[in-house]
């Protein structure tokens, strides 16, 4: 399938919605598992999240510093109201990532009209950052990059494992509520209580220990920098806690 364009994506979002709405309420109003009504309802919406999945741009977002595999992700990079970005019922197809990768997690720079949306949002802080419990773990580095997100600035985050290490992540999928396998697509998602994990906006240090490289942006061909010198990514100003928007309101957790 080829990609949506923005028109025929908004509308396959509002599509989505309208079936989410009408499954709920019919659930809600106790109709059965083996109602003929509810079984269309939920096959159509089937068959609208097949259409946004399949339709969604593929970005080249990383590249990993073990084997210079490139990290490719479909991802609805047009706005935060697509079901991609649902962090308690994420919409996304599955991609097959570098066995190295860990994690992708990120960060988000609001800009502009902050999106209404009916479900809630996890971007992240709004300045990139590390998490310092998975990075002091000798065989693990990461990898910042950036992303246009709609009229916002994402920052992905990726972090990378040495071959044949086990490592257990301490942080979500970028915008979910859980982690995600990037290399099963039948494992068991795991739930991070990421309240408990501590960030650290301070890249510098992290770079110059060699444990955080960084992809400037636009850099097409994803070469990896591992200077602060000229690092966009080191000083930037914003608030490094996590944040959550539901219906055009933003709410960042205490610290």
């Amino acid at each position: 399938m080829s990609v949506l364009s923005h028109s025929e994506r908004d509308r396959l979002v509002e599509r989505i919605l309208d079936l989410r709405t009408q499954v709920e309420e019919a659930e809600w109003s106790g109709e059965g598992f083996d109602d003929d009504h509810l079984l269309r309802l939920r096959q159509d919406l089937s068959v609208v999240h097949d259409k946004y999945t399949q339709g969604l741009p593929i970005q080249e977002l990383s590249r990993c510093p073990f084997s210079g595999e490139i990290l490719r992700l479909a991802i609805d990079d047009w706005g935060l109201d697509g079901a991609w970005w649902d962090a308690e019922r994420p919409i996304r197809p599955w991609n097959e990532a570098p066995p190295s990768l860990l994690v992708l997690s990120g960060a988000l720079r609001l800009q502009g009209v902050v999106e209404s949306t009916p479900h809630l949002v996890k971007p992240g802080p709004q300045v990139p950052y590390v998490a310092p419990s998975m990075l002091e773990r000798p065989e693990v580095v990461a990898v910042i990059s950036q992303l246009d997100v709609g009229l916002h600035i994402g920052y992905p985050i990726a972090y990378y494992v040495a071959p044949c290490i086990d490592v257990v992540p301490t942080l979500n999928t970028w915008g979910a509520g859980r982690w995600r396998s990037p290399w099963d697509e039948l494992a068991l998602e795991l739930e991070i209580i990421e309240e408990e994990t501590e960030l650290d906006a301070d890249l510098e240090p992290w770079i110059r220990r060699g444990k955080l490289m960084w992809i400037a942006p636009g850099d097409g061909d994803l070469r990896l920098h591992a200077t602060v010198m000229g690092c966009p990514y080191v000083g930037l100003k914003g608030s490094a806690r996590p944040s959550r928007l539901m219906e055009g309101r933003l709410l960042e957790l205490e610290p």
